[in-house]
């Protein structure tokens, strides 16, 4: 009859289980994904029109190094040093495009949010530890031998209301 009963357990702890991996995996689906949208193009430069009072390195004006005209080494440090740790166009995009995830992360928090909590445990008790008096088979008083079984299921909300505006800026 033991040996029955605890089969009996196990399956319901299986079952238990599965319904609960399905209801988190259907939960997961209701995650919200934001989607960027199509990408910008890159324009060329040859489309790329100027107004007539702007010239560019290629036309003399200003020149590639403009400034060794002066002839000072600290200027020609300081350039240098400013043109070798100048991001390209690339790392300013996805600095740019951080930033941005960034803010939306921010605003995100500031809506309602809604959390769910499941949790089973079962454990095997000893009759000689303290849950000793629940690892009796005595299906009459509600104890089904050495088997305890805990659930939890929670639900909870939280709302942040932005009163003096410290989220705003």
């Amino acid at each position: 009859m033991t040996a029955r009963s605890s089969r009996g357990g196990s399956s319901w702890c299986r079952h238990t289980l599965g319904v609960a991996g399905l209801l988190c995996v259907c939960l997961a689906g209701c995650a919200l994904i934001h989607h960027n949208g199509t990408p910008r193009a890159e324009i060329a430069p040859a489309q790329i029109k100027l107004a007539n009072d702007i010239h560019l390195a290629r036309d003399g004006w200003p020149a590639a190094r403009w400034w060794t005209r002066y002839h000072d080494a600290q200027l020609d440090a300081l350039i240098d040093q400013a043109l070798g740790n100048a991001p390209t166009m690339v790392i300013a995009r996805t600095r740019v495009a951080q930033a941005r995830s960034d803010v939306e992360l921010v605003s995100a928090g500031l809506g309602l949010q809604v959390a769910a909590l499941a949790q089973l445990d079962r454990e095997h008790v000893s009759a000689n530890g303290f849950l000793g008096p629940f690892a009796r088979n005595e299906p009459a008083l509600g104890l089904t031998g050495p088997w305890y079984t805990e659930g939890i299921v929670g639900l909870g909300a939280s709302l942040d209301v932005d009163i003096w505006g410290k989220q705003r800026a």
